[in-house]
């Protein structure tokens, strides 16, 4: 089983691209901090701290995957276990001999020779 299903390339591209907008977010926030005072000024600094802890994160730990190669690139591994085990291989049946393969049911008959339409009316006129 895939330990990365559902972490792919572009997921950790995104990851990588948000943590850059919220470092980018945390400087602009704290660049605006000396136009506050009083608590709007604490609120500011946790905000960006915040922010930029964040932002480093993600960029960190999805840069980290990205580069390791530790993501779900579709590729099917020999080591996974069939989704059902009691499938069945078409490849392994070889040929497949029907019992009656003298029977001929094109004309509609049976192996009698009576047709179809022949035993449907005798049996409407009993």
């Amino acid at each position: 089983m895939n330990k990365y299903k559902g972490t792919t390339k572009v997921s950790l591209t995104i990851r990588i691209l948000v943590g850059a907008y919220l470092l980018y977010t945390a400087y602009t926030l704290f660049k605006g901090i000396p136009q506050y005072t009083g608590n709007e000024k604490i609120v500011f600094i946790l905000f960006s701290i915040f922010f930029a802890v964040i932002g480093a994160l993600l960029i960190f730990f999805s840069g980290k995957a990205l580069l390791n190669k530790q993501y779900d690139d579709g590729s099917c591994n020999d080591e996974e276990e069939p989704e059902n085990e009691n499938a069945i291989n078409l490849n392994e049946l070889g040929d497949v001999k029907m019992e009656n393969e003298d029977t001929d049911f094109s004309a509609g008959e049976d192996k009698n020779g009576v047709s179809e339409d022949t035993a449907y009316k005798d049996n409407k006129e009993k």
